[in-house]
């Protein structure tokens, strides 16, 4: 089919450190991206919020054994939160 094409060993080299150096600029990029993020809902959320935000994060075990629609009857039976609804 095709010949093989030789390639070096210093050839390979540079081909590596480039693929590294690629996958590690993207990495900084993600970071970089989270840190702004983080940022963003630093300012925009309440104290509470946060902290109920970081708290479903830690305890994502027991969350699952949560039933979602009992949460949501509760949500929707509370009626000072339908003032704000409207």
């Amino acid at each position: 089919m095709f010949p093989k094409k030789y390639v070096s060993g210093s050839e390979k080299r540079k081909r590596k450190k480039q693929q590294e150096d690629f996958i590690s600029s993207q990495r900084e990029r993600s970071f970089s991206k989270l840190k702004l993020l983080k940022s963003y809902l630093r300012t925009t959320m309440t104290q509470d919020r946060l902290n109920g935000l970081a708290i479903l994060s830690i305890e994502k075990n027991m969350l699952k054994n949560i039933e979602l629609q009992h949460i949501i009857d509760d949500f929707a039976s509370k009626s000072v939160r339908r003032n704000h609804f409207r």
